[in-house]
């Protein structure tokens, strides 16, 4: 679809549907990350790797009457060498888990920053036109926070590009987060803007 062809309702509609696609990858990539964090969280490679230390240790035969005299052994070497072979399997279990969870991470992560892309060419766009954006849902302005996260001045990728006119802003969100991104954008306040993007996305 070329950019230049549309009037200024088919290019809202468009960044309207640019926004959902956009969420729905960027809740698949935060829903994998936290799932990551938790799978790394059960700490089996490291429990592992501590069995794995004990059996050694036990297997040292030249240190038998130190270990006797340190050491209160409470498992057999049986014991451990049936640990440590569960905890192989675990731990291929969870590396199997994880490679998975990166390969869809990346995925959605490349789709993410496919649809990012896009918008910025349409924000640029609709400036040039002279073409604003009513804002309805908070999707768009997290939308927004995604496109300006990595820039300097925020502000200046879509600082005019709201309409902020009163009979618009009866549809504008009103949850914290895009009150607070509201404020910074009236007062066309970079920093503030910077803290509100850091804070929420």
């Amino acid at each position: 679809m070329k950019y230049d062809t549309m009037n200024e309702y088919t290019m809202t509609k468009y960044f309207e549907s640019l926004c959902n696609s956009f969420y729905i990858a960027y809740t698949q990539v935060k829903r994998l990350e936290k799932q990551s964090e938790e799978l790394e969280e059960t700490g089996i490679g490291e429990e592992l790797e501590i069995v794995e230390k004990l059996i050694d240790f036990f297997e040292l035969s030249s240190f038998n009457g130190l270990k006797e005299k340190y050491v209160e052994q409470k498992c057999s070497q049986e014991e451990l060498a049936k640990a440590k072979k569960k905890l192989e399997k675990q731990k291929q279990a969870y590396e199997e888990e994880m490679a998975e969870i990166d390969s869809q991470w990346k995925y959605w992560s490349t789709i993410e920053s496919g649809i990012i892309k896009n918008v910025e060419g349409l924000l640029y766009l609709l400036e040039i036109k002279g073409f604003s954006i009513i804002i309805t849902s908070e999707i768009e302005i997290v939308t927004l926070m995604a496109v300006s996260k990595t820039k300097s001045e925020p502000l200046r990728y879509f600082g005019n590009i709201i309409n902020t006119k009163e009979e618009y802003l009866k549809s504008f969100p009103t949850s914290k987060l895009c009150r607070s991104f509201f404020r910074a954008y009236q007062l066309k306040d970079e920093d503030e803007m910077k803290q509100v993007i850091e804070k929420y996305f």
